[in-house]
């Protein structure tokens, strides 16, 4: 018998959303010691209620009739969704083992080695439900975000279609727009975190070499400044013309060229041998607005051929500016820096860094602190790259 849809309140903060807390008793008394990132918290057991949220977010749009009926489908097959959930990340569980290569006392408090799904249960929390607009074949895609032992920082989450698993990643795995080409089918290998990907990340930083592309990430003669700036970078982003940077940033400004040359030579790209787009959710590693002189810039989004195409291990310059656009559309000052600014780097902590494209000057964006921001790091696109990503080098894991 289908059940009712819980009550969705719209919320403000971070941004404009709908959400509700719903029952699931499948649960329900859970036990765990991990907040939402892994760490430790008070010994409590789960009452089996959870936030369920849309996604994507959509801004203040309510609930349609069709969205709550997915959303009562969910909590009304909980029950076959969890096992189905559990059962699969229990099966891929020791080639993660091996992925993340824990041993010794860090692999017995980590990631031991487990004979049931009941001792799997015991190494996670479910924080968080997304059911997804999208649906396929009558039945709705929904993400589950965990907490768990072993996944410090990025989380787990676990993209579901109806009752069947269909992507084992980091947290953003559970929330991330299911695109277009998906036609319902279980790819061949559910892990898809960055990490995982074939060929990634290349063998050493010092080689200089992006292998799948051939071409060397900068040459003894280049620029300092561009060659300082390779040496920081362990992966960079797909090869790009000047013409394609230019279609992203059309009118002139101080600092354009330099730019130019810059995503030409590496197209985004990370510190981090992980990927671009998921980041650390250790408090201790987030520079306070106050120091914003301390930034450390994790990364460099990528200008994608295909705009709204995904980029793994990379983060999407276009798609993420899109998305954007569609959770601040209904409001008007965020709307309008997002007229003018594009996001074209991420610290650490996942917080924006936007490029106006009419005066070349760089400003720091905290989303979730949006009144606050934003604020002027760089007058220029090279003074930049100078003062933080060429001179910093971030905190050590």
């Amino acid at each position: 018998m289908p059940v009712d849809p819980p009550k969705f309140i719209r919320e403000d903060w971070p941004f404009p959303h709908w959400s509700a807390t719903a029952l699931l008793p499948s649960w329900k008394g859970h036990q765990s010691r991990r907040d939402l990132f892994g760490r430790k918290e008070v010994y409590k057991a789960s009452d089996g209620n959870v936030q369920i949220s849309f996604a994507p977010i959509k801004g203040d749009c309510p609930p349609s009739k069709a969205e709550l009926a997915a959303v009562s489908w969910v909590i009304e097959n909980e029950a076959s969704i969890s096992e189905a959930l559990i059962a699969s990340l229990f099966t891929k569980y020791r080639i993660m083992q091996d992925l993340y290569g824990y041993s010794g006392d860090e692999k017995n408090e980590l990631m031991p080695d487990i004979a049931s799904v009941d001792e799997l249960r015991s190494l996670l929390r479910l924080n968080q439900v997304y059911v997804h607009r999208k649906q396929n074949e009558g039945l709705p895609y929904s993400g589950f975000l965990f907490g768990c032992t072993w996944e410090p920082e990025h989380a787990l989450g676990i993209l579901m279609h109806g009752s069947r698993t269909m992507e084992i990643g980091w947290a953003e795995t559970a929330f991330n727009e299911v695109r277009g080409e998906d036609g319902g089918s279980v790819p061949g290998s559910l892990i898809v975190a960055p990490r995982k990907v074939f060929g990634w990340p290349p063998d050493s930083r010092e080689d200089g070499w992006i292998k799948a592309a051939g071409v060397p990430l900068y040459s003894p003669l280049e620029d300092g400044f561009y060659r300082t700036a390779g040496a920081q970078f362990s992966i960079v982003g797909p090869l790009i013309s000047e013409a394609e940077v230019r279609s992203v940033f059309t009118e002139p400004f101080e600092g354009r060229d330099d730019l130019i040359q810059f995503y030409v030579r590496y197209n985004g790209g990370s510190r981090s041998s992980y990927g671009c787009f998921m980041h650390c959710g250790a408090a201790d590693h987030r520079v306070p607005r106050n120091e914003l002189d301390k930034l450390n810039i994790e990364g460099f989004r990528s200008i994608p051929r295909i705009e709204g195409a995904r980029m793994i291990p990379f983060s999407n310059m276009l798609l993420h500016h899109s998305t954007m656009e569609r959770v601040y559309e209904q409001i008007l000052e965020m709307k309008a820096f997002l007229n003018e600014h594009i996001g074209i780097a991420f610290d650490h902590s996942g917080r924006d860094l936007c490029i106006s494209r009419k005066s070349g000057r760089v400003f720091f964006m905290d989303w979730t602190e949006r009144q606050d921001s934003p604020v002027e790091v760089a007058t220029s696109f090279r003074e930049f790259v100078s003062r933080f990503w060429n001179t910093h080098y971030g905190p050590v894991h």
